[in-house]
């Protein structure tokens, strides 16, 4: 099966090679010019674009989700996680004795 489309990195280098096309054939300001668009053909390196609502699992914030829910037995595990600042899971995990 056949892409159709190129990559980026694959852009780029065909237009390393017509700009050297060029300056071989006398077309030096065409060349540049291509060299000058070529810089801008990159990836911008992915990152967060908002904070992460949930605070570090520390080993002390799990014994003391764990101790937390053990003394409140009837709460859910979505109130649990609203006092600690902290998702669900993290909560399950920290009950259930995972990610040591």
């Amino acid at each position: 099966m056949t892409r159709q489309y190129l990559t980026i990195p694959e852009c780029r280098e065909l237009l390393y090679e017509l700009a050297a096309h060029l300056d071989t054939k006398g077309r030096r300001a065409e060349a540049n010019t291509l060299r000058r668009i070529i810089v801008h053909m990159i990836r911008r390196p992915a990152h967060r674009k908002t904070a992460p609502k949930s605070e570090p699992m520390t080993p002390e914030m799990r014994r003391a989700i764990r101790a937390f829910a053990l003394a409140h037995v009837g709460m859910s595990h979505q109130e649990i996680g609203a006092v600690f600042h902290v998702n669900t899971g993290r909560v399950s995990e920290s009950i259930r004795g995972f990610r040591r």
